[in-house]
């Protein structure tokens, strides 16, 4: 979808790269909220195209190139100006401190009733993918923020879990049994602030090396649960070919190997209740994981 102004008029068209999503419409709301945003902040922009539609939606704003972040699946269940707010502040401390994350260039800003942040448009490297670059990455993304005070940012404890069993109640309340032992286990551990949603698909692969994105789902809770969003996907469905397990080694921090496990229940719960609620996949797989793990 892109509109183009220097034409003098609005026009809309489709690229494959767009990722449909269930219950959000890209529609031309977004891309005109990325260019009044762009503009308000004092910005010369007069093209937009929505290049991405998922949790959030991803607007690439000419000329420049920009990348303006509106709230996509979330926006039924958290303040888009308040998390926006949050990832943003957090990004630009951890960018600050030279750790491989996007700096913010600003926001958000409100604009056509949507909150936008805006952001350099990072040109990505189709030949990266290395487990062992993300996981020291993410390893000095950790080491920064223990240098952040998180009640400057407002972190929840266990807020990914939190929200989960707030959205199981309505959309997957057979998943409530397991967040609910999932906030029992957890809560005794040591916290600190923590991505949140560190998988593979929140790291962007730059010809500089992998820079670590998407820090909306920041709360505080331990070390393992990040180590755990690495290493989930293979554990439960045997799919990434040992990514996840070369990227924790390569993180190497200590970890307590029983709470990594709890963590990775943890996290199955938790992503059975965002994707039951957003309609973004099916949750078969991740009940069966639970009920396995849970007998």
């Amino acid at each position: 979808m892109q509109v183009n102004e220097q034409q003098g008029d609005v026009g809309v068209g489709h690229r494959t790269s767009t990722v449909a999503c269930a219950g959000v419409d890209a529609t031309l709301d977004h891309a005109s909220a990325a260019l009044a945003a762009a503009r308000g902040a004092g910005l010369t922009v007069d093209r937009a195209e929505v290049m991405t539609v998922a949790a959030n939606v991803i607007v690439r704003l000419e000329p420049g190139p920009l990348a303006a972040r509106l709230t996509g699946a979330t926006e039924g269940f958290r303040d888009p100006v308040t998390n926006l707010r949050r990832e943003a502040r957090l990004a630009a401390a951890l960018a600050g401190a030279g750790a491989p994350v996007p700096a913010p260039l600003g926001g958000p800003y409100e604009a056509g009733g949507r909150a936008v942040t805006l952001w350099p448009w990072v040109d990505l490297d189709g030949h990266a993918g290395d487990a062992a670059q993300a996981g020291r990455a993410l390893r000095a993304c950790h080491d920064a923020l223990q240098a952040i005070d998180p009640a400057d940012l407002g972190l929840e404890p266990l807020g990914m879990l939190a929200e989960a069993r707030q959205l199981a109640q309505v959309a997957l309340p057979e998943a409530l049994a397991a967040i609910e032992r999932a906030l029992a286990t957890l809560g005794a551990a040591p916290r600190r602030i923590l991505h949140g949603d560190s998988h593979c698909g929140n790291v962007l692969w730059t010809a500089g090396g992998p820079l670590w994105s998407d820090w909306e789902d920041a709360h505080l809770g331990p070390l393992e649960w990040d180590l755990a969003c690495l290493v989930t996907a293979g554990r439960v469905r045997g799919n990434d070919f040992g990514w996840g397990e070369a990227a924790l080694a390569a993180h190497g921090a200590p970890f307590d190997a029983a709470l990594l496990d709890a963590c990775v229940d943890a996290r199955v719960a938790q992503g059975a209740a965002y994707l039951a609620a957003t309609g973004r996949g099916d949750v078969s797989g991740h009940l069966a994981w639970l009920g396995a793990s849970a007998s």
